[in-house]
């Protein structure tokens, strides 16, 4: 029986997150847990600083991560996505159970490759007991994914399409408006660098003719920004 678990939920919707915290506490004892304590981050921001701030006092133990949540722009994390990878440089032992809307086989193989977490679940697959599945499963040290994520898989076990964070980064700053002279300046690319960049991910996803508006929608349209 652990005594304490450390919990972060990092999540925009406030009744997720009262709905995750309800459930832990309700099967605390299932999960072979004495207490959870809490921390809770509605943007990219609010998790940063208590990820900074648990460093070196009360490390993490567990991670529920939403992708698609606020960005910092300042800090140059611009989604949960960023946020995970972020955690995993200064916690190699935090379980990370990703809950998320996107339901995307480009998406979802990004995010196994990128962050690796322990437990991925869509969340129109999840009820109470499939997060009891979940994080009973991560606590035993198994990896959990939830119906839909198994699905892509078996549809797709290699994926075509892998974006690093400087892709990432170039399309999110793109679909804010953001002029070529300054994302330059954010990503650090000559401009031959970021015309390169550009023209390879309209060739990753097929685009044979348009614009950066078509290479948003079709971004969009497999949910990367």
């Amino acid at each position: 029986m652990k005594k304490q678990i450390n919990v972060l939920i990092v999540e925009d919707e406030p009744i997720f997150c009262n709905y995750l915290k309800d459930l832990l506490n309700r099967h605390a004892y299932e999960f072979g847990v004495v207490e959870f304590k809490h921390k809770i981050a509605h943007t990219c921001s609010d998790a940063l600083k208590l990820i900074h701030q648990s460093v070196n006092s009360n490390p993490f133990d567990l991670v529920f991560l939403d992708i698609s949540i606020p960005p910092s722009k300042i800090d140059k994390i611009y989604s949960g996505e960023d946020l995970g990878e972020e955690i995993r440089k200064f916690f190699t032992k935090t379980i990370i159970t990703v809950i998320t809307n996107i339901n995307c086989n480009y998406r979802i193989n990004n995010l196994i490759a990128n962050i690796n977490p322990e437990g991925l679940i869509i969340k129109t697959d999840v009820d109470g007991e499939d997060l009891k599945k979940a994080i009973k499963s991560v606590f035993n040290l198994n990896t959990y994914y939830s119906r839909s994520v198994l699905k892509v898989l078996r549809k797709q076990i290699t994926c075509n399409i892998k974006l690093d964070k400087i892709d990432r980064d170039i399309l999110y700053f793109i679909s804010q408006g953001y002029k070529m002279k300054d994302i330059i300046k954010e990503v650090h690319l000559s401009i031959s660098g970021l015309e390169s960049r550009k023209r390879k991910l309209k060739d990753l996803f097929q685009i044979e003719n348009g614009g950066d508006k078509k290479l948003i929608e079709r971004a969009q349209f497999h949910g990367f920004i």
